[in-house]
């Protein structure tokens, strides 16, 4: 009997390839290679306690997760709305470190101004009513944690803020969305809807 033939051996061009890691933010994926991110967090009085420290949490691990090639920006928000870097910065190990230590000094106090800072994040696209001092970028994400309604800025009914900002986003910007509050749930369902993004509830 004639020797049984031995598979040939595959080519580095159909070797099997690694399997790309991909970062999450309560469970809705950043997929993107060298996505550029913002992340809106709720400091309004009402995340006093629990709220403040899940949402402490759950973005750190999400930064500690990113690759370098990564981009992002945090804005937190009560009835000020307050950039962290004022840019998109790289997911540099350094560069999260520091975004950590500054969530952890944040102190949830005031009212809730949601959609200043929702405007605030699409600025880094030149979006919104008024543009930023950086050049602008392509945004793939933006990320919007809260647990109450908005009572302060300069859109605060429930249509008026959806409205605008699936105006800024054009169906191109995903505004996904976590509810930290079930008075919330609605809107942030909306506009999460209205801008091809995802709502999940933080505490499930």
């Amino acid at each position: 009997m004639p020797a049984k033939p031995s598979p040939p051996k595959a080519g580095k061009r159909y070797a099997a390839k690694k399997p790309v890691h991909v970062p999450h933010y309560y469970d809705i994926p950043i997929p993107k290679p060298g996505s550029r991110v913002v992340f809106c967090i709720d400091a309004s009085q009402s995340m006093y306690g629990t709220g403040i420290e899940q949402a402490r949490r759950e973005l750190g691990k999400t930064l500690m997760d990113m690759p370098s090639a990564h981009e992002f920006e945090i804005i937190v928000f009560n009835e000020k709305v307050l950039p962290w870097a004022e840019r998109m910065v790289p997911a540099h190990p350094v560069l999260k470190h520091l975004a950590i230590l500054r969530l952890a000094e944040i102190e949830p106090t005031s009212y809730t101004n949601l959609y200043g800072a929702v405007e605030m994040a699409f600025r880094y696209a030149g979006r919104g009513s008024r543009s930023g001092d950086e050049p602008p970028v392509k945004l793939d994400a933006i990320f919007l944690l809260s647990d109450g309604a908005p009572n302060r800025g300069q859109y605060r009914n429930h249509e008026r803020v959806v409205k605008h900002i699936a105006r800024m986003s054009k169906g191109e910007i995903p505004v996904h969305t976590v509810g930290a509050g079930e008075e919330v749930f609605p809107l942030l369902r909306a506009i999460a809807k209205a801008t091809g993004g995802t709502f999940v509830d933080a505490f499930e």
